[in-house]
């Protein structure tokens, strides 16, 4: 039985995709101008969806990156990925007229991401997944 990591470019290729729509998603829920966030924040902390957010980012990233030299580089690639694109978020935030950035926002980024790869690792590992070289 074939492994996710062994299944061809059909897997490959799913998960850039999941990655381009997850980033290309989060841009533009981030800097898009909503004056009333509260409406969309009012069931869920902002800060909640904002680790939500980044623990998918994670997990689509290292889906993207498992053949990465080793399984501990392909996590750290995306964590890192995600860290950038959180505070690139967050900087750009402060250029718009509705939106602005706040430290708290990245640390939930930040955990959102660190678990996401947990649990990326969690599955890889109980689900056999293998890293190609």
């Amino acid at each position: 039985m074939k492994d996710i990591a062994t299944v061809g470019h059909s897997s490959t290729h799913f998960w850039q995709a999941a990655a381009v729509v997850w980033t290309a998603f989060v841009l533009s829920m981030a800097i898009t101008p909503i004056h009333n966030v509260e409406l969309i924040t009012e069931s869920l902390s902002d800060k909640v969806l904002h680790a939500g957010a980044f623990l998918v980012g994670s997990i689509v990233w290292a889906g993207t990156l498992k053949s990465a030299r080793g399984e501990w580089r392909s996590v750290g690639i995306a964590v890192g990925i995600c860290l950038v694109f959180g505070a690139l978020i967050e900087v750009l935030q402060t250029q718009t007229a509705t939106r602005q950035a706040e430290a708290g926002d990245f640390v939930s980024d930040a955990a959102g991401a660190v678990v996401g790869v947990v649990i990326w690792e969690i599955a890889r590992r109980g689900f056999g997944v293998k890293h190609s070289s």
